[in-house]
């Protein structure tokens, strides 16, 4: 835990860490709603007519230096 001093008090202070990800792989999956066949609903995903459902990935490789912020 991290304590941090505010007017004189002691707090526990919550910081996130944002590392840049310099590699990674995985899946996001979106649904098509109306499409013929498999061609077809690539394109109406092309075409910005397709809902994202999930996303799973594992990061291969990550900054060691992260941008640490006080969460407000």
């Amino acid at each position: 835990m991290i304590w941090i001093q505010k007017n004189g008090e002691r707090k526990v202070g919550r910081f996130l860490l944002h590392f840049d990800i310099k590699e990674a792989r995985g899946t996001q999956v979106y649904a098509v709603e109306g499409a013929r066949d498999a061609k077809h609903a690539l394109e109406l995903h092309d075409k910005g007519m397709s809902e994202f459902v999930d996303e799973e990935f594992e990061i291969m490789d990550l900054n060691e230096n992260p941008d640490i912020r006080l969460d407000d």
